[in-house]
């Protein structure tokens, strides 16, 4: 069931992320009742699908700080590449 303002959510890739992350922390958050705890983390989903990330899916210091030096390597590769270029046709 999909409520106004609330994101599709594929309950069935859900469920294998639910199962996997139970299954790699050794159930880290002490969950008592697991329906309920799914039935919380798909609504979580729902809510605020993490902008394309999985629910759940959380990124250690290190990975942020490593996706932020790509990206800023991206970005600087980038403007570096439209200077050779401007640069080539001012040459030219």
């Amino acid at each position: 069931m999909e409520s106004e303002g609330k994101a599709k959510v594929d309950v069935d890739d859900l469920a294998a992320q639910f199962r996997d992350t139970i299954a790699a922390t050794g159930n880290k958050y002490k969950y008592k009742d697991f329906d309920r705890a799914f039935s919380t983390w798909i609504r979580r989903h729902a809510d605020e699908p993490r902008r394309g990330r999985p629910f759940g899916v959380y990124l250690t210091k290190t990975q942020k700080a490593q996706a932020e030096w790509d990206e800023d390597r991206r970005i600087h590769d980038q403007l570096a590449a439209e200077e050779r270029m401007t640069q080539h046709a001012v040459e030219n």
